[in-house]
């Protein structure tokens, strides 16, 4: 008999261990109906998550694997969360094969800003970040279905009868955009791929018919282990990742001043003239601020009371983050990126700052975004 694949996830079903990708129980796989394993069924219908993760070295060689067929590759990145959103050494992986960008969640960032401001600062950011072969890039938002139609038609005018590969990390909204081309565009299947606030939902490479010789292949994304996400239980996820348009919040800082960014990282303004701080972060995130001197027990009350969100049961006082200096050098707006958190945005003036973050998260500066 030849075997079955979860049409959520593609891994081949089997119903010997429950703990292992593809599992489902033996009288469902004899109905050899369309079936979702266990996992995937939780995932869609109860939002819930199994431990099951894909490794670095598999996903470097379905990468490796990308690169050496002829086809078109789209890249999905997080507009919001841009810097956990980027593959390292991507482009020697694919072989400086030339991408069309996606940018997703363009729904998050506020109406305000200009689409083709976005576009040039997103090509400029990925060219700092190593990655210059860009074809396009094309602003999106899986869950608006915003330029559904323009993505499809430039996906059809550069592939050019070839195979489609979409690659991305977790928790870019790869699945959610497919999801939605089905939706709107395909008559080749009734089942859409399993989606979730949760990282590592996709596992195998999927394959989505697009005619009678080409698809789509859903590659598997992996959980950033420098971004915030790999800090905190899946169940913070939902307060950390933004569900509608972010609302920009303004802070006027002088020296000595300290922001308690949710219960999960501290932003303090340390030296130098008095400057104003703009957040961009999950509307879900509560903002306090207080002195300097006062930020390590304010901290660990709001965490111990549980008087902030978001909290994690990793971080339970101040002393489990870690801290970053910085000495801003550069003039003219600057934001300051905690890696999958959010961001402030400033103008550079010879500030002295500092954070304190998950161990695992990365600080970045970068020319503003917004």
């Amino acid at each position: 008999m030849s075997e079955l694949r979860c049409y959520g996830c593609g891994n081949v079903l089997h119903s010997n261990n429950e703990n292992e990708a593809g599992y489902v129980p033996a009288k469902i796989l004899e109905s050899r109906e369309h079936i979702l394993c266990q996992r995937c069924f939780k995932l869609q219908h109860y939002n819930t998550n199994s431990e099951i993760q894909l490794v670095a070295e598999d996903f470097v060689n379905i990468l490796k694997n990308v690169g050496k067929h002829d086809a078109l590759v789209v890249y999905v990145i997080d507009l919001f969360a841009f810097e956990s959103s980027v593959i390292e050494n991507l482009s020697s992986y694919l072989l400086d094969k030339p991408i069309l960008i996606l940018a997703n969640k363009r729904d998050l960032i506020p109406a305000s800003v200009k689409d083709n401001k976005l576009k040039t600062w997103i090509k400029s950011r990925l060219n700092t970040l190593g990655i210059s072969h860009v074809i396009d890039v094309i602003l999106s938002s899986g869950q608006t279905n915003y330029n559904t139609d323009l993505i499809f038609d430039k996906i059809e005018e550069l592939r050019n009868g070839r195979d489609v590969y979409i690659i991305g990390n977790s928790n870019v909204g790869k699945s959610t955009f497919i999801n939605s081309l089905l939706k709107n565009y395909s008559n080749f299947t009734d089942k859409l791929i399993t989606t979730s606030y949760f990282p590592g939902t996709t596992l195998n490479v999927i394959n989505i018919p697009l005619d009678k010789k080409s698809y789509i292949y859903d590659t598997p994304g992996i959980i950033t282990k420098n971004s915030i996400y790999y800090a905190v239980e899946p169940k913070v996820l939902k307060y950390i990742l933004p569900r509608k348009e972010i609302k920009p919040t303004t802070f006027q800082l002088k020296n000595k001043q300290t922001l308690i960014l949710g219960g999960l990282a501290t932003f303090t303004f340390k030296g130098g003239e008095d400057t104003n701080f703009t957040s961009y972060l999950s509307n879900f995130i509560n903002v306090v601020r207080c002195k300097e001197d006062k930020k390590s027990n304010t901290f660990n009350n709001l965490v111990k009371t549980k008087n902030i969100h978001p909290i994690s049961n990793n971080i339970n006082s101040i002393k489990d983050l870690k801290t970053v200096n910085l000495t801003i050098e550069k003039e003219g707006k600057l934001d300051v990126v905690i890696s999958g958190y959010g961001w402030l945005s400033f103008e550079g003036n010879k500030q002295e700052l500092e954070l304190q973050v998950p161990s695992c998260c990365n600080v970045y500066v970068r020319e503003a975004m917004i």
